[in-house]
């Protein structure tokens, strides 16, 4: 009886959680590569639900009251991190069999078409000055995906992408020089990386799913 329970909690929090997933929302995973500079380029790869593939080369603005360049910024110093993709140059993305050539900032004809919308926020401090100059940070950072597409020029439809983010940074110990003396930058140097991860809550449902599925085939087996 207990393994049958388990099996139909399973189910429907599967149901419950990722049933609108087709609707709407897709769990992603992959990265962002941000080649540093003033206004980087990046290379969004990303894998998800539906089918869901995408090599895109995109134009990023970065924004923030500390950015670590120019004179640097000192210990104890916040970065924050704010990153949102501008200009899109070249790739594309796939979805349920569908392959969307035409991303920019505009769901408009010739279709299939497509906007890819990616913003990410974070904060971190820089650390004390240590025995190496170079230091990489891992932050856990918030972010909004969404793409919108068209497929036939008559039916736009918005996905949600869903997934756990950490941005990896790494900064460099500088002489400004007279007048601003030694402190961290990052712009410059090898740029930012944005890791996405599933979900913990997709991840403990699986778990939960596999756990119920595999406790019902052990009392199956078990004999008498």
């Amino acid at each position: 009886m207990l393994p049958r329970l388990l099996q139909l909690l399973s189910v429907f929090l599967v149901v419950m959680v990722t049933g609108p997933a087709s609707a709407g929302t897709i769990n992603v995973l992959g990265s962002v590569d941000l080649i540093g500079s003033s206004e980087p380029f990046g290379v969004i790869n990303l894998v998800g639900d539906r089918g869901l593939s995408s090599n895109v080369l995109a134009q990023f603005f970065q924004f923030g009251p500390e950015r670590c360049s120019g004179p640097g910024c000192s210990p104890g110093t916040t970065i924050s991190l704010h990153a949102f993709a501008g200009d899109f140059f070249g790739g594309g993305v796939m979805l349920e069999g569908v392959f969307y050539p035409n991303v920019d900032g505009n769901v408009v004809s010739p279709c299939p078409c497509s906007l890819l919308s990616v913003n990410f926020n974070g904060q971190v401090v820089a650390p004390p000055f240590g025995q190496s100059t170079t230091v990489t940070l891992t932050v856990p950072v918030d972010f909004v995906i969404e793409f919108s597409h068209d497929a036939t020029g008559m039916d736009r439809s918005t996905e949600q992408l869903v997934a756990s983010a950490t941005a990896t940074l790494t900064l460099q110990e500088f002489d400004f020089g007279p007048g601003f003396g030694v402190g961290w930058q990052y712009e410059g140097i090898p740029g930012i990386r944005y890791d996405l991860t599933r979900e913990p809550t997709t991840l403990l449902l699986f778990g939960t799913t596999a756990a119920g599925l595999g406790l019902a085939r052990w009392r199956r087996r078990k004999p008498g």
